[in-house]
Parts: C-alpha cells; sequence; structure tokens
C-alpha cells in the first residue's frame, strides 16, 4: 500500500503516457504507486503499449470507456493511496510535486486539495496563469489546474467524481 497514488487516464492517447509516467517516476517522492487506466482505447497504438506496459510502480487497469470522470472513479477505486494525484496522460509534473502537496496536507487537516502552477510544454510554451483561489470563483469557473491533490476520504464521502 502506498501513501500516494498517481491515477492517469488513457484514451487513445498512448503516444503521451511514457512522458507521465516518466515524470512521476523521477518524483522525490518514494511512496508511490501509478494507476494508469485504459478507458476502452479504440486506437491500435495505445492497446498495444498499455497491454504489455511494464515501467515500475505501474499498473495497468483495462477498462470499458467510461470517459474522463468515470475513468478518474475507476482508478481511484482501484488505488490504495490516502493521497490521490490525477495526471492527464498528455500532462508531466515536476520531481518535487508531490513532495510538496503532501507536505501541506499533512500539516493542514483543514486544507482538502493541493494544486500546482502549471507549464505548457509542447507547441506551446510558458506559464499557464491560474487566479488565486476564492471561493466564489471557483463555483462558476474552473480554476483549479486538474492535476490537483487531495485525500481519498474526501473523494469517498463526495462520491467520486
Amino acid at each position: 500500500m502506498s501513501k500516494v497514488s498517481v491515477v492517469i487516464p488513457c484514451y487513445n492517447q498512448g503516444q503521451f503516457v511514457d512522458d507521465a509516467v516518466d515524470s512521476v517516476l523521477a518524483s522525490t517522492y518514494p511512496d508511490l504507486e501509478i494507476v494508469i487506466v485504459n478507458d476502452g482505447s479504440t486506437d491500435a497504438e495505445t492497446n498495444r503499449i498499455l497491454k504489455g506496459y511494464d515501467k515500475p510502480k505501474t499498473t495497468v487497469l483495462h477498462t470499458e470507456n467510461h470517459r474522463l470522470g468515470g475513468a478518474r472513479n475507476n482508478g481511484i477505486r482501484f488505488a490504495t493511496g490516502q493521497y490521490i494525484l490525477p495526471l492527464d496522460a498528455d500532462d508531466r509534473i515536476a520531481p518535487t510535486y508531490i513532495d510538496k502537496a503532501v507536505e501541506v496536507l499533512e500539516a493542514q487537516e483543514s486544507v482538502g486539495i493541493v494544486y500546482c502552477e502549471a507549464e505548457f510544454f509542447g507547441a506551446q510554451t510558458g506559464r499557464w496563469d491560474l487566479p488565486p483561489y476564492r471561493f466564489p470563483e471557483i463555483l462558476l469557473a474552473n480554476v483549479i489546474f486538474c492535476s490537483a491533490m487531495f485525500r481519498k476520504s474526501d473523494w469517498e464521502q463526495v462520491g467520486g467524481y
């Protein structure tokens, strides 16, 4: 059982999975698992890549297509970690992100979610400017980056995505 579970939903994005997984494996935080959810991919190359995927700390779940929220829920149900970090197949994290997020969650019981600054890579580069957190604004628009770490117990309490 790991303290942190990184859940990577994947639908026809096999060409990106190695970059996402490698960014997690480069993490300075040692106590983690990676759960890749092959969410009913129809792309032959994605299925080929994920069929025999054998990187350390990584498990692949093969499911029917449940779309992004359902794929995340399937991965989180399988996950053993106390903390969950969703990571899209075409995203990467910095090596110290998990350390810093766990540190905040363990130091402050009242904090339920930790998110990071984001940077574009690939065709577009630079910082993705997210506004400061203000509760009234979060009710109107998504202002939290999708790779936000949270407690699995909170996910269970609200019934998932």
